[in-house]
């Protein structure tokens, strides 16, 4: 009988628990892990899967990007890394005073009551 296709098998793992994820771990990987993140062995498992079926070679290209984003990341403080991130960027004060609503001298003040006159009533 055939193998199942590499999207069944990927679908599968989801369907397993996180002993059972722990056990095709061993059986793929050939060591234990003290994972027990399910979303994390599903992703990692299927990612060793697939990289087995479809081949594990990058291009030169790809490669050499991934050796100079190594470096990069090796050779530059974490703060660099994401320009522009929220967690990058300088926190302001916070006003420990709010001001006041500029209020125009014309407008009523609260509680004030309305009335109208109808026909001379």
């Amino acid at each position: 009988m055939a193998e199942p296709s590499i999207a069944a098998q990927v679908v599968a793992l989801t369907h397993l628990s996180v002993a059972e994820l722990r056990v095709r771990w061993q059986e793929i990987f050939g060591e234990p892990t003290t994972q027990r993140h399910k979303q994390y062995l599903v992703k990692r498992i299927s990612w060793e899967l697939q990289r087995r079926h479809f081949g594990d070679e990058l291009s030169p290209e790809a490669k050499a990007r991934l050796y100079e984003l190594q470096e990069e990341f090796r050779t530059t403080p974490p703060t660099a890394w994401f320009k522009g991130a929220k967690h990058n960027r300088a926190t302001t004060p916070s006003p420990t005073t709010r001001k006041r609503p500029v209020r125009d001298s014309r407008s009523l003040k609260p509680g004030t009551t309305l009335t109208r006159d109808y026909k001379d009533l």
